[in-house]
């Protein structure tokens, strides 16, 4: 599922989720962007609102996400839906997260 916010003709944010992840019956958000000029507006949480609910009609047990260490808009907009830090395995260039339903 993609998912892009404008007002009038101008890109304000953009967001993707899929199936693609390699544990079994988890959602994966791939991309959460806001233009820096819409951020602090909720944009980002009812995108992430948005898939988490597109993960539980589709019955997936979980969403996982990754970010960069240095990217604390993400990790908190992790912590305010309940994400809790994992160690992954295949991936240790940043902070992936899960949500278990």
């Amino acid at each position: 599922m993609y998912l892009i916010a404008k007002k009038s003709a101008e890109f304000v944010a953009f967001c993707s989720i899929d199936k693609d992840w390699w544990e079994e019956n988890f959602f994966f958000i791939r991309e959460i962007f806001v233009d820096p000029n819409f951020q602090k507006l909720g944009i980002g949480k009812t995108m992430m609102a948005k898939c988490i609910e597109h993960a539980r009609t589709k019955k997936a047990i979980g969403v996982v996400t990754e970010t960069a260490f240095g990217n604390s808009p993400m990790q908190n907009l992790c912590a305010k839906f309940n994400f809790k830090k994992w160690d992954n395995p295949k991936w240790k260039d940043g902070i992936t997260y899960k949500l278990i339903f």
